[in-house]
């Protein structure tokens, strides 16, 4: 939204991905599709194994599918589906919307088209331009549920599950990831997980967290660069602590879990 450059695929992806092989951790990837065309072998690297990835979309702008109108935002879902799926030769199973802004009319397109899982409700957050809410995820489960049709924060009858974000209760409203370890620190975002909701914790990285941002561009807002950083040592020593308490898994396998064990994990 700020700037647009490559860095962040280019540099801070194959970091976090070195990462996370280090570690034995699996994570799942959400892929714009202009993003993933500059890196379609590491897309097709996703579908290995029967793994799924994700889609966050045709871009990253505009800021907020949400206030589309209901036939953008329906052939944005297919335009997206249809370009990663060709990229890649597997449909993308995942989705969330940038900057969570996920709508009806995009759980519904999503259905329709066989995506077993959306990750874009993030319980607590509100975000308004003026006098409008843009984003407005308050009341709404912090546990996997099957959502409504016409509420995104309310339990309905869609076949696909809703993976809420985990909500950051040091920073309400926020999630927890890679930005806010290097904001505030390696103890301070482990007693953030320690403290919040919600038996599936998710942890939110974004490539461009993982470079020094404010080294690549200039004049960018200083509450955005304090969040990237290329040392991803603290960031390793956060993931290293969390795998000593809790089970780290891909969304496929929660997805899974709750399938075979009747919504409850």
């Amino acid at each position: 939204m700020f700037v647009g450059g490559k860095a962040g695929l280019e540099e801070g992806l194959p970091r976090l991905a070195d990462l996370f092989r280090r570690l034995d951790i699996d994570p799942d990837y959400f892929f714009t599709l202009d993003a993933a065309q500059q890196v379609p072998d590491f897309l097709r690297e996703q579908t290995l194994d029967g793994r799924w990835f994700g889609s966050h979309g045709v871009r990253h702008v505009p800021a907020h599918y949400s206030l589309e109108s209901p036939s953008w935002q329906e052939r944005m879902i297919d335009d997206a589906t249809a370009g990663l799926a060709g990229l890649a030769g597997a449909k993308p199973r995942l989705f969330r919307a940038p900057n969570f802004s996920v709508s009806p009319v995009i759980l519904q397109a999503l259905d329709a088209l066989g995506y077993e899982a959306d990750s874009s409700v993030l319980p607590g957050r509100l975000k308004r331009r003026h006098f409008l809410r843009v984003v407005d995820h308050r009341g709404a489960p912090r546990e996997p549920y099957h959502p409504n049709a016409r509420d995104v924060r309310k339990v309905g009858s869609l076949r696909l599950w809703e993976v809420p974000v985990t909500e950051n209760p040091h920073s309400p409203g926020g999630p927890i990831g890679l930005g806010f370890v290097h904001a505030l620190g390696t103890e301070r975002a482990l007693h953030a997980v320690r403290d919040s909701s919600g038996s599936v914790i998710s942890i939110l990285c974004h490539t461009w967290e993982a470079i020094d941002l404010a080294r690549v561009y200039s004049g960018l807002p200083a509450w955005l660069t304090t969040t990237c950083n290329r040392n991803l040592e603290p960031f390793r020593k956060f993931l290293v602590s969390l795998q000593s308490e809790y089970e780290f898994g891909s969304l496929r396998e929660v997805v899974g879990n709750l399938s075979t064990g009747g919504g409850r994990l």
